[in-house]
């Protein structure tokens, strides 16, 4: 098994070809680095299949997707917030302008299409077709389906919508409206979900409902809904890649090309999203396109396809009369016993600490054994800028393992290299370079100048790292009894975390774990006011039961959020009602709202007795 790692690692250090495409693969199992992504929530489903790939081959770090209209996601790629954003549609000339205004020109790059569907139940008989001008009144003014054509039923129209902040719906208003956006708003009867499922579900029972789905979606969902011809065309393939159905949209991924160049996690993903595209596209019934302009786009940022997957390390020149552990202690201060608990809300810093620390010792590892030379494939990168440090570090400590024990042989209890968070892939390698001292030089046997983990916790085994870290964070077990010295410390540590759980914790009736965005939350602290014409106020979470539409300027007080996925949903009391509402309609900030508490388990009756109340 060892022997196959090291075969893996040589063949980690060589330039890929390409196989089927022009781009050449970059091994995601070589990639270390956090990436932050927001756009359209049309594309949120290929997104994360791409990202589930790119992690299982083996990629480390934290990838989180935000779901933004893409005129939000340029604001924030173009101030520096946004690595890459998967857009519904091109930059436009203000957009292009302020981010090359802002050193951050955009590398666009189309990946696939789609387009937005109307949708009905496979029950109902009657609409199979409709032209521009009747959908226009079928999500408008009209009020029965027979105000439209005399011999559609005299039934209410029941209007199902995605979100007002989607682009899915922001495509459709465009198209349909002119981007009038109020006309649909402000139908009668108009339900809004931010949950696909709910709206889908909906349309499947009442022959009477209509809606607007993501044709990638209703394809992927069809037998108890049909998709309506618009104009006599549906969005099949050839239809939305001429762009000839009407509501044909395609969506690119955005970022720059400094960035792709820089940070090695962001070309690689971008070059694993290219590749792999076409068969997620074909799973999740998106449209495929021609990929060539992307790729085209992806090699020019690049710097022409020249591709190194694991880059050769930037060395720190070492002065003839400083020690490697004085060049590190330039780079970072030693931790204290008073700053474990502070650095532990700091991971990332934490980190590149603990990579120090460890380098330090590595290097005086090596000199007991080497002098002042090296075994073959060292690196030796001190380079904290480099994202890719701590896979380095790990590299090294597996040459150095393989030097002292073989290449197939390692302690027991090894972690070897496990994706996991900035700290807890540095927290591997101290506990790794531990075990092998231990084995080398003997149990707290160390050279002297041997720095040593800065918090001994992370010499004993992951399950015990884990659940100290959180009786740390929650404050309640800063300093544990056992006796770092002592030969069973770890042992030692797990039981008395282990019985303190119990206790303290499991043992009482109100505990409750809280962990951001899963229910724990706080109370947003003082009102807020409504900032626009459209602030629909609803009687439920899911925007299906409507309360009217709340004034500009009326003060609320935030009470909570809907926890529901991708629900821009809170809960909020004015004078004289309590409702639900998109938190975009106030000035509340995204910050505060994900830190409401979960409206679900508050049981607040919901209410309207004002004048604008319907």
């Amino acid at each position: 098994m060892r022997r196959l790692f090291t075969v893996f690692c040589l063949l980690m250090l060589l330039p890929l070809t390409s196989l089927a495409q022009n781009i050449p693969p970059i091994e995601p199992a070589a990639i270390v680095g956090d990436l932050l992504i927001g756009g359209s929530d049309a594309l949120s489903p290929l997104t994360q299949r791409i990202i589930t790939g790119f992690q299982t081959e083996g990629a480390a770090g934290n990838i989180v997707v935000e779901n933004l209209a893409t005129s939000e996601a340029m604001l924030r790629f173009c101030s520096g917030e946004l690595d890459i954003v998967h857009a519904d549609r091109l930059p436009t000339a203000d957009e292009n302008a302020a981010c090359r205004a802002a050193g951050r020109a955009p590398v666009v790059m189309p990946i696939a299409a789609d387009a937005v569907a109307i949708v009905v139940s496979n029950s109902n008989p009657f609409l199979t077709n409709a032209s521009l001008d009747e959908i226009q009144q079928i999500f408008g003014p009209a009020t029965l389906w027979s105000d439209i054509q005399a011999s559609w039923p005299s039934e209410p129209i029941n209007r199902h919508l995605t979100d007002a902040d989607s682009d899915t719906f922001s495509n459709f208003a465009t198209v349909i409206y002119n981007g009038e956006e109020r006309i649909p708003l402000t139908a009668i009867g108009a339900r809004f979900y931010d949950n696909l499922n709910e709206l889908y579900a909906a349309l499947q029972v009442d022959p009477f409902a209509v809606g607007i789905l993501p044709a990638s979606y209703a394809n992927r969902n069809i037998g108890a809904v049909r998709i309506v011809s618009i104009n006599n065309l549906q969005p099949t393939s050839e239809n939305v890649q001429s762009n000839i159905y009407p509501m044909s949209r395609q969506f690119y991924l955005i970022s720059h090309a400094a960035l792709m160049q820089e940070q090695i996690q962001v070309r690689a993903f971008l070059n694993y999203y290219i590749l792999n595209a076409p068969e997620q596209i074909a799973a999740l019934s998106y449209y495929p396109i021609d990929l060539s302009t992307a790729e085209q786009a992806w090699l020019n940022a690049t710097g022409n396809g020249t591709v190194t997957t694991l880059p050769t390390p930037e060395l720190v020149e070492e002065p003839d009369d400083q020690t490697v552990e004085e060049a590190i202690d330039e780079v970072t201060d030693a931790p204290t016993d008073e700053s474990l608990f502070e650095e532990a809300l700091q991971p990332q810093l934490n980190a590149l600490q603990i990579l120090a620390d460890a380098r330090a010792d590595m290097e005086l590892f090596a000199v007991t054994f080497f002098g002042a030379e090296r075994p073959e494939g060292w690196n030796g990168s001190l380079n904290t800028d480099d994202p890719q440090l701590a896979l380095l570090v790990r590299l090294d400590l597996e040459v150095l393992a393989a030097s002292q024990l073989g290449s197939d042989v390692r302690p027991f209890g090894w972690f070897g290299a496990v994706p996991s968070s900035e700290y807890a892939i540095a927290r591997d390698v101290r506990h790794d370079l531990e075990l092998l001292a231990d084995a080398i030089f003997g149990n707290n046997e160390r050279p002297n100048g041997w720095e040593g983990p800065s918090d001994p916790v992370m010499r004993c085994d992951r399950a015990t790292q884990a659940l100290v870290g959180l009786l740390r964070a929650g404050g309640a077990f800063a300093v544990p009894q056992a006796d770092p010295t002592s030969a069973t410390y770890c042992t030692d540590l797990t039981q008395e975390a282990t019985v303190f759980t119990e206790v303290n914790l499991l043992n009482r009736s109100d505990f409750r774990l809280s962990i951001p965005g899963s229910g724990g939350g706080s109370t947003f602290s003082g009102d807020t006011l409504i900032e626009t014409d459209f602030a629909v106020g609803f009687y439920d979470r899911g925007a299906s039961i409507r309360g009217g539409v709340i004034p500009n300027g009326t003060p609320v007080r935030v009470i909570a959020r809907s926890y529901a996925e991708y629900s821009n949903m809170m809960l909020v009391e004015g004078d004289g009602f309590a409702l639900y509402l998109e938190h975009q309609n106030t000035s509340i900030t995204p910050t505060e709202f994900f830190a409401l508490r979960d409206a679900a388990q508050l049981g607040t009756e919901t209410y309207c007795n004002v004048a604008w109340c319907e």
